[in-house]
Parts: structure tokens; sequence; C-alpha cells
């Protein structure tokens, strides 16, 4: 695989690069007074690498890895998009900015992404969800500026909820399994904070949607992960006002 996507990247990252004052001195490697950034991609591995080293007195360091994103050849320009996304945080990090964490301005706000080859955490999940309601993308950036940072539980309680349980509701079965079979995966995946949240909303789900637990045991079948789960978990949420208000509201 040749290096046709690197620009790709590296357009997630410009914003970061000219702020820091960051030059071009070959291809996919940039520097200012104090550091280089490479953008690299390894053959062997399959995989871009984001790489830094300190500047003293002209002098260039050893290289350290900063990130790593898995792209093989069935990979787009909308994936190396991902990669790019991936490493402006990595970067944003490295560089001490903050910007998308108290900025109150909703068009610099990133929009969370979901690392391949790592454990789905909730900005993962997020992710997902926001690929398949596209509608909600304008809104989170709006809560993240206004908030600082992703209260999810806010979010999640003002927005997706709410959107989730009215398809799961109302929807077909072909549009049930879709989402459920998205909810497995990713809870299979997660880390327990992920896990914990989609049992939370597939049981708010079922407690307004009579026989949704049932429709959903008998469309999963015994490959649901997620139906003793949600059965489990609905007596606390009917009993507990403190949850039902981080929620439901």
């Amino acid at each position: 695989m040749d290096n046709r996507y690197l620009e790709f990247v590296v357009a997630e990252m410009q914003s970061i690069l000219d702020e820091k004052a960051f030059k071009q001195t070959e291809e996919g490697v940039f520097a200012n007074n104090d550091k280089q950034i490479k953008v690299v991609y390894d053959e062997a591995r399959q995989v871009y690498r984001l790489l830094t080293a300190d500047i003293t007195d002209g002098n260039i360091g050893e290289d350290r890895e900063l990130s790593v994103y898995l792209f093989d050849d069935s990979q787009t320009k909308r994936d190396a998009a991902s990669v790019g996304l991936d490493f402006a945080d990595s970067l944003k990090k490295e560089l001490g900015i903050k910007r998308s964490r108290v900025s109150g301005n909703a068009n610099e706000i990133d929009l969370p992404t979901a690392k391949k080859n790592a454990q789905m955490n909730v900005e993962g999940f997020t992710a997902k969800l926001l690929a398949v309601y596209p509608e909600f993308k304008e809104t989170y950036k709006e809560s993240v500026a206004k908030n600082g940072m992703y209260l999810y539980l806010e979010f999640f309680r003002e927005t997706l909820t709410p959107k989730i349980s009215a398809v799961l509701g109302g929807g077909t079965d072909k549009q049930i399994k879709k989402l459920i079979d998205l909810f497995n995966g990713c809870y299979i995946d997660g880390d327990k904070e992920t896990g914990t949240l989609i049992i939370a909303v597939v049981s708010v789900a079922c407690e307004q949607n009579e026989g949704l637990l049932a429709k959903i045991s008998e469309i999963q079948g015994k490959d649901s992960y997620l139906v003793p789960l949600v059965r489990n978990f609905l007596p606390e949420l009917k009993k507990n006002k403190a949850l039902r208000e981080a929620l439901i509201g």
C-alpha cells in the first residue's frame, strides 16, 4: 500500500500544526523550534504511526510514538480522516492544548471516535450511535462546548436515549435487531462503564415500551447478552430515584 491517504490524515491535524507554528520539512514531517512531528505508514505492520521528537539547540532527539492506528488495504480516505482525528487528539495532549474541553465554540469541538483495536469506551460507543443518528452530531458539539467536557449521561438523557427508546418501541423487527446487534457488539467489546451505559439505555427503553424485552428476547434468542442483564437491572431502575433522574430526567 502506498502513502496516498497521508494528506487526509494530516488534514485533520493541520489546524493544530498551524496553531503551534509547525512547518513541513518533508512528506509527513513537521517541525517548530521545539518539536518534530512525523506521520508515517508502517507497511509491515499495516498501521499509521504518530511520532514526536524533542528539538534542543537545533538537534533532533529520538522519536517517541504518540499513537498508532491500524490501516490496511481495505480502508478508504474516510477511514484516513478517522486516523487523523485520533492523531489530532494525541497531538493536543502532547502539546498541552485543551481547546476541545474548554472552548465555548461548538464549531471547534471534535466528534468522538471509536478507536480500532482498542477496548470500546463511552466515547467510542457514542461515535457509533452518532454514525447511526447523525442528526445529533451538532447537539453533541454544543453539549461539549457548553459543559467544557463530555457529560455523557446528560447527552444520552436529552438525545440518544429517547431516540433509541422510540426506535426500539416502534420500529420493525429488522430495525430492532440492527440496533440490539450493535449494542451486543459494543457490550462485548466495551469497558465496564460502557457496558453499564448500554444496559441502562436498553432498560429505559424496555420500561417505557411494554413487551419490548420479550420482543428483543424473541428476535435475539440465545445470542443476546443483554436480555438477562436488562431483566436484572429493571427493578433497580424502578426503585432508585436518583438513577431514574440521571437516565430519564
